[in-house]
């Protein structure tokens, strides 16, 4: 017989169901993360990307308009952040 570890786990009796919140580790149906859009960028090469000062790209991060990732005292921006954010203001234009 072989071995099959969802059995091992007492896991089989569980089967997918209507509900949103489950994950059939079995079938799983995620999409995988785009590892380029989730570079994480410096403030100064963040602003360079969106053309601002790094002053500038400082206060709209205070002003919540661009989600700022911290490592300990350094401050990071993801380029998906940056893309939605001309997104945004192509859209509003």
């Amino acid at each position: 017989m072989k071995y099959d570890p969802w059995v091992e786990s007492g896991l089989a009796h569980l089967e997918p169901s209507d509900d949103p919140t489950f994950f059939d580790i079995r079938n799983p149906t995620y999409e995988f993360a785009d590892p380029v859009m989730d570079q994480l960028l410096t403030l100064k090469s963040a602003a360079k990307f969106l053309a601002l000062t790094p002053r500038a790209l400082r206060i709209m991060s205070y002003e919540a308009k661009i989600p700022v990732y911290r490592l300990g005292r350094q401050t990071r921006f993801k380029l998906r952040d940056c893309v939605t954010l001309i997104d945004d203001f192509m859209e509003n234009a």
